[in-house]
């Protein structure tokens, strides 16, 4: 009878860990690799790794600009001369650009 090979595994945090054979780190990407790594680490530091993740996911996705957002400042940047604006007309173009 044929015994199926299985990959190496390693003791990690009290448990024992299946570890990413060679052949394939190469083809992983950065994101695979990451999140093996994360496998190997105890539940509750998996926990707040996870947590960190997703704050930084929610905080892109709150304050993330549009493609016409972002040319419209960096227009508004390039200006030589900028003109200036009244509280009022601030708001205006924050309403116009949120909206």
């Amino acid at each position: 009878s044929t015994k199926a090979r299985s990959t190496p595994r390693s003791r990690q945090g009290g448990r024992f860990e299946r570890q990413v054979p060679l052949c394939y780190a190469d083809a992983m990407t950065k994101f695979e690799r990451a999140i093996a790594e994360l496998k190997k680490l105890p539940p509750d530091q998996q926990e707040a790794w996870a947590a960190m993740i997703l704050q930084n996911l929610e905080h892109q996705t709150r304050y993330a600009l549009t493609d016409e957002q972002v040319a419209e400042v960096k227009r508004r940047l390039a200006e030589e001369d900028p003109k200036e604006m009244t509280l009022e007309e601030f708001e205006d173009f924050v309403v116009r650009l949120t909206a």
